[in-house]
């Protein structure tokens, strides 16, 4: 057989693999291969480290000792204009299989060449959790939400999450992060333009998982700000300010409701918060300054009272903020 034969073979396996769709890849099956692969697997307990500690952690040491942080109530008027709608669990809840099944492509397409970018993937996956940390640590924060419990995904919710870490929302800045971390890998490739799909498919989906947060009443218009406004300080090359800006102009355009009188307004408001989180953060020494401002503003329980300047001091930030 010539080696031209093989070539084309060869190519032609390649686009096949480059059609097959993320959301197809099974959670479980690359779960085993990492654990047989010792450089995924480190970064995957890191991952699980940092979700138990720095999500679950900070939220049940409050749970468990009340009344120790004051807790702000980011609650915005617009909230009642997105309706309580319990289908968008499921696709709230996919938040953790998205990234999963992003890395689990990166594997499938990249092959085993690619584990120690595939372990970077899930590394800046868990730098989330330290990222957002930093942030709740100082100042925890909460919605009103409905206590629903009729179906049993929003039982568990109820009975694993106690509510206490909206700003920033970790489903937008994970969703958000995997799909542009995704797309910076193929680019060092130079695969963007074939695996073009394969990116506005993670886009569709982070889209949908942003505005399911809202759907289920797990969060408030205000977090999805925060989010997009710590990966765009944060991390400047993977989200320009102009393209969080168009994400956020594409936020309900093809969904029943909001009616899109409404889902404008929504919209403007995320935008307004977002540009000011930029300009005061990109004055401040410290990223989450402008955070943290918002908060203490905001109506809060009573707890430990500070000021930024008191809570800067108190915790140590993780993530550096990136200039250019």
């Amino acid at each position: 057989m010539s080696f031209d034969v093989l070539n084309t073979a060869s190519a032609a396996a390649v686009d096949e693999r480059a059609e097959r769709p993320i959301r197809s890849m099974g959670v479980v099956s690359f779960a085993l291969k990492v654990a047989l692969r010792p450089v995924l697997r480190s970064s995957a307990l890191l991952c699980v480290r940092h979700a138990l500690v720095d999500f679950f952690g900070v939220q049940w040491h409050e749970r468990v000792s009340p009344r120790r942080t004051a807790i702000s109530s980011v609650d915005h008027e617009l909230d009642s204009l997105v309706p309580f709608a319990p289908g968008y669990v499921g696709i709230y809840m996919d938040f953790i299989p998205f990234w999963i099944r992003t890395a689990a492509w990166l594997r499938f397409y990249y092959g085993k060449k690619a584990d120690r970018e595939t372990a970077g993937f899930v590394r800046g996956i868990a730098s989330l959790y330290r990222i957002a940390a930093s942030v709740y640590y100082a100042r925890l924060s909460t919605t009103k939400r409905p206590f629903y419990v009729k179906r049993p995904r929003f039982a568990l919710i109820h009975l694993t999450d106690p509510h206490y870490a909206c700003v920033p929302s970790l489903h937008v800045m994970i969703v958000v992060y995997a799909w542009l971390s995704f797309r910076a890998i193929v680019r060092r490739h130079e695969d963007d333009g074939l695996l073009r799909p394969r990116i506005l498919e993670l886009r569709a989906g982070a889209m949908a998982i942003t505005e399911s947060i809202l759907y289920v009443k797990q969060h408030s218009v205000n977090c999805i700000s925060a989010a997009l406004y710590v990966i765009a300080i944060l991390f400047p090359g993977l989200l320009p300010q102009e393209e969080a800006e168009l994400f956020i102009s594409e936020l309900f355009l093809t969904q029943p409701k909001p009616l899109a009188a409404d889902a404008a307004v929504i919209r403007a408001h995320i935008l307004h918060l977002f540009r000011r989180f930029m300009n005061e953060g990109r004055a401040a020494a410290d990223w989450r300054k402008p955070l943290l401002d918002f908060l203490c503003a905001l109506e809060v329980r009573p707890g430990r009272r500070s000021s930024t300047a008191g809570l800067l001091k108190k915790v140590p930030r993780f993530g550096e903020k990136e200039m250019g």
